[in-house]
């Protein structure tokens, strides 16, 4: 399990650097909302390793070698695109074009994330127990959270101090060195191997008819897609509106980050362990209560403090809801069907994390932020009930989770 939080923290760390640099680029690239939703939206190219991947896996009784192997070319299109920056001043590289290397490098990126999204579920799965998963996101994200202030105050002092746009691309590459220490770290894990032997044909008709007749699950992703791409995607743009719509400065992206860790270090624990205590199916409807009010901050403070309040709501809503779905999300199904559940999921939520941006990019540019947190808030109030109604099949106890 140490190892697990090790890895989850370590990556939620180098993550932090990645977002820190990737938004305030975009912007210095002279990106519209609309693109920066495309290249956030790039996912859907994610969508083909998702469909080859359970052929693969399948192989691999354990899963940490094979999910090391595939993260070298996902996190590797990242460290491509830090180095584009860190290069681009020196060899006269222009933001347009500069802009054009990094949409396409996140398409490869993406489609690498594609080949690891399967395996690191079915190793998160077998190395932790359904009674344990919620602190064990709780504390991940906030072993990881202490660590991030960390990263971002150095990542903030080098957009403030080093030239642009070098300085994107330094704490992009930063990201990286953390990222690829994590998944390192994960090849020391102690995992339970998957019964593969019993597993069903990838993508056959047995496949998706043992998916099909479970209709608790397939309520659940249903409800998961709706969520991901109607609410969770519309965060991406709060810190947009800041940079773009209030001319908040680039370095002000690491205290965005700060505060956004500084909440979850202070309640992800108690979050998980809330959410272990009374069950993830219990927990998750409330969190939307969280999102609808991050979202209607920002249109109630039109002004820095608003956004960095809504940063703060909002990693707490992260938390909570990161909590219980990853809960869910990895104990419905038998370890046996675990790469046909998990590939169905990940077809929904690859969909969902393409979708979302792509639409709410398009919707800011052609409406309003504000019209977007509006709806979007309203959205995340009606989830509640629909929650509690759409999850309400599904076992109490923990011990009726593989």
């Amino acid at each position: 399990m140490i190892v697990l939080i090790l890895l989850s923290a370590t990556y939620n760390t180098g993550w932090t650097d990645l977002q820190l640099a990737m938004q305030p680029f975009l912007v210095f690239l002279g990106a519209s909302n609309t693109m920066i939703g495309i290249i956030t939206g790039a996912p859907f190219m994610a969508l083909i390793g998702v469909i080859i991947s359970p052929w693969i896996t399948r192989y691999f009784r354990t899963k940490k070698k094979y999910l090391f192997f595939v993260n070298v070319p996902y996190l590797g299109m990242a460290l491509l695109i830090g180095v584009a920056a860190i290069l681009a001043q020196s060899m006269e590289i222009s933001n347009s074009y500069l802009l054009m290397c990094v949409f396409f490098l996140m398409l490869a990126h993406c489609f690498f994330s594609g080949f690891v999204s399967l395996p690191c579920q079915e190793y998160m799965a077998a190395c932790i127990p359904m009674s344990h998963r919620g602190r064990l996101t709780g504390y991940s994200l906030s072993i990881g959270g202490v660590a991030s202030i960390g990263a971002a105050a150095l990542g903030g002092w080098i957009l403030a101090h080093v030239s642009k746009p070098a300085a994107f691309g330094y704490v992009i590459v930063l990201g990286w060195i953390i990222m690829q220490g994590g998944y390192f770290a994960a090849l020391f894990a102690k995992e339970l191997p998957t019964p593969v032997e019993k597993s069903p044909p990838p993508w056959s008709a047995k496949m998706l008819k043992i998916a099909w007749q479970d209709k608790s699950y397939m309520r659940f992703i249903l409800m998961f897609f709706v969520y991901t791409t109607l609410v969770t995607q519309t965060f991406i743009f709060v810190n947009i509106y800041g940079f773009s719509g209030l001319k908040m400065a680039a370095a002000t992206a690491a205290i965005m980050a700060i505060i956004n860790q500084v909440a979850r270090i202070a309640l992800s624990i108690p979050l998980g362990q809330i959410s272990d205590k009374f069950g993830p199916k219990r927990v998750l409807p409330y969190s939307f209560i969280l999102a609808a009010i991050a979202l209607f901050i920002p249109i109630l403070m039109p002004n820095q403090y608003g956004i960095y309040i809504s940063i703060a709501i909002s990693a707490v809503f992260g938390a909570l809801i990161c909590s219980a779905q990853t809960a869910l999300l990895l104990g419905i199904p038998s370890p046996e069907n675990r790469a046909g559940y998990y590939s169905l999921q990940l077809l929904a939520q690859n969909a969902s994390l393409a979708l979302g941006p792509i639409m709410m990019g398009f919707l800011c540019d052609y409406l309003s932020y504000s019209i977007v947190f509006i709806v979007t808030g309203i959205i995340a109030v009606v989830m509640i009930p629909l929650c509690f109604y759409m999850l309400r099949t599904l076992p109490d106890e923990a011990n009726s989770y593989s």
